[in-house]
């Protein structure tokens, strides 16, 4: 989401994304949801110092950590591995992609299924008109917090601390279309708490294509 998008200033936005990246690092805890509010917090500040908004900064800023989270595999909690709390043994990732519809079905666009992941963003129950941001849902009592990226058509579930156990982890799940206008849903995970074979054996038993399979049921029913 750019600052401009927000109603901001583009320049103040940019500012606000580079003093983010910069002081970012001096800063971080290892905890993602720490880290992501310390990037919005200087983001914020930085807007502030080129005379944009600091909401807005602040949302630059946690996109920006968040994004490269999801880009760039094993940036977030993988070069923590040598920290006590993170420890090379608990550290797993995965992907997985799943094929939802053609966009020469009827009804098959990006921004159709981006509500509908919206609306699943994980295994549990469907979420009625769809998460937004900092919303947090419940999965087993196990808590997550919700990040929605809409310009990116992605919807992050990040592990809340000591209320989860999975925690420190995230998941990156985006919506995208390949060049024969087939349109997949890509999860990334990644994360160093708890339960690392139960999440692993998940991954691998088909539970994301599980999931994924709600989201396609409409245009299944429709070939």
């Amino acid at each position: 989401m750019s600052a401009g998008v927000q109603g901001g200033n583009c320049g103040s936005g940019a500012v606000s994304a580079g003093f983010a990246e910069f002081a970012g690092p001096k800063l971080l805890t290892g905890n993602i949801v720490a880290d992501t509010a310390v990037h919005a917090t200087l983001g914020g500040v930085g807007a502030l110092a080129a005379g944009g908004k600091f909401a807005n900064g602040a949302l630059t800023g946690a996109f920006g950590y968040l994004f490269n989270c999801g880009l760039h595999p094993g940036t977030c909690l993988s070069g923590k591995a040598k920290d006590s709390f993170f420890s090379g043994d608990r550290f797993h990732s995965y992907e997985e992609l799943s094929f939802i519809c053609n966009m020469n079905q009827a009804g098959c666009t990006r921004e159709a299924i981006f509500d509908r992941l919206r609306e699943f963003p994980t295994p549990g129950n469907p979420i009625q008109g769809g998460v937004n941001t900092n919303d947090v849902t419940s999965f087993g009592g196990w808590k997550i917090r919700h990040v929605v990226d809409s310009s990116n058509f992605a919807v992050f579930n990040i592990t809340e601390p000591g209320q989860h156990g999975f925690d420190p982890g995230y998941v990156y799940r985006n919506v995208q279309v390949d060049s024969q206008a087939n349109v997949y849903i890509q999860t990334y995970g990644e994360g160093s708490g708890g339960y690392r074979g139960l999440n692993l054996a998940f991954t691998r038993g088909g539970g994301w294509q599980a999931v994924d399979s709600r989201i396609s049921s409409p245009f299944s029913r429709r070939r």
